[in-house]
């Protein structure tokens, strides 16, 4: 565990992840302090970091961590860069100018693109340099800001995947939000909701940066964050739907992947044309394509870290009690309820479940 003297510097500590980020290190015994970015004058090539409570920032941090915090599919790009990238430069400032401070970065999964993957590591997953959404585009211009300024020993960067746990979550708020219009829910393409994603719980990832930030062997590595469980998209979103109204008979529905993507080309016009934070109705186009990929990534070297730094991360059906504690009951129901059992089928329809890259860490059967 660190001293109490250890310091360090969280950008956005009010966003989603800054919250649980701040409360894991501070559990671990760092002294943590808040930051934000001051806006650039046009001829300053890089903002900076300033305190968000006002005062005066510590000269001897240990530690900064920085974060994707527009994490939308849709939008105008330039707000993308804003929110995504220009933080980044200023913790890559700040880190140059703290002689013994790391960066630990979060970024995310989806700087690989959208498309089949079947277990690769990390070494083996190239950047999609040419995807056009600004969501992915944002989170690769950030981490080659901080290849291109700092050393390798003084950085680290985190890729979770579908961010969970909480209905706070972006993914959660809008399965939720979905979910109250329907009565089925639905699945397409050739998987029909059996393909593996990418879901980490907050906690967990919260976790993963305190952890790589009294890790040396982190220093200058890309890791996958990801629960160690496998899980599919159909496991997650019934289970979403049988924890947070419980007393509705949920079915399946299968649906012609056509007429959605017709939906959901509407929903992304509408919202690239207003620059929502979020289109009107789900799907986008961008996730209706991340619904129909297998994401699946192999998360050992994470694990190891975890080992290394003897840290238990949060099981499936543990982040699904948490989840269901904080999530706001109908009237009615029994705060002791069943949660539903997991789906454990992979695969398009018809096809055998195929191996997994860490399948000796599945905790169920």
């Amino acid at each position: 565990m660190p001293s109490p003297t250890r310091v360090a510097l969280m950008l956005r500590p009010t966003s989603f992840v800054g919250r649980h980020v701040s409360r894991a290190l501070r559990d671990a015994g760092w002294e943590v302090h808040g930051v934000d970015v001051e806006e650039a004058p046009r001829r300053r090539t890089s903002p900076r970091l300033v305190s968000s409570t006002g005062a005066t920032l510590p000269l001897d941090a240990d530690l900064v961590v920085s974060a994707i915090v527009r994490a939308s599919d849709v939008g105008w790009r330039r707000r993308f860069v804003h929110e995504n990238v220009d933080p980044v430069r200023a913790a890559v400032r700040a880190v140059e100018q703290l002689p013994s401070a790391r960066l630990v970065h979060v970024s995310t999964t989806d700087v690989y693109g959208l498309r089949d993957f079947h277990g690769e590591c990390e070494e083996r997953l190239p950047l999609a340099v040419r995807t056009r959404n600004p969501y992915p585009r944002s989170a690769i211009a950030a981490e080659h800001e901080i290849a291109r300024g700092l050393q390798r020993e003084r950085y680290t960067i985190l890729r979770p995947g579908a961010i969970w746990g909480s209905p706070d979550a972006e993914l959660v708020r809008r399965t939720l939000d979905f979910l109250r219009r329907s009565s089925r829910v639905p699945f397409f393409g050739t998987w029909r909701g059996r393909n593996v994603w990418p879901f980490v719980h907050v906690r967990n990832l919260a976790q993963a940066v305190r952890a790589v930030a009294d890790d040396p062997d982190a220093c200058g590595r890309c890791i996958n964050v990801i629960d160690p469980e496998r899980t599919t998209v159909r496991t997650f979103m019934m289970s979403i739907a049988r924890v947070a109204f419980p007393d509705r008979p949920w079915r399946e529905a299968v649906l012609p992947y056509r007429l959605l993507a017709a939906h959901a080309s509407l929903n992304t016009a509408v919202a690239n044309l207003l620059d929502l934070e979020r289109p009107l109705l789900d799907p986008s186009l961008y996730a209706l394509h991340s619904l129909d990929s297998n994401l699946e990534f192999d998360n050992r070297r994470l694990l190891a870290v975890f080992e290394r730094q003897s840290i238990r991360p949060l099981s499936w059906d543990d982040g699904l009690q948490v989840l269901a504690r904080e999530l706001v009951r109908p009237a009615g129901t029994s705060p002791g309820r069943t949660l539903p059992a997991r789906d454990h089928r992979v695969g398009p329809p018809g096809a055998e479940p195929k191996g997994h890259s860490h399948a000796a860490r599945i905790a169920h059967p």
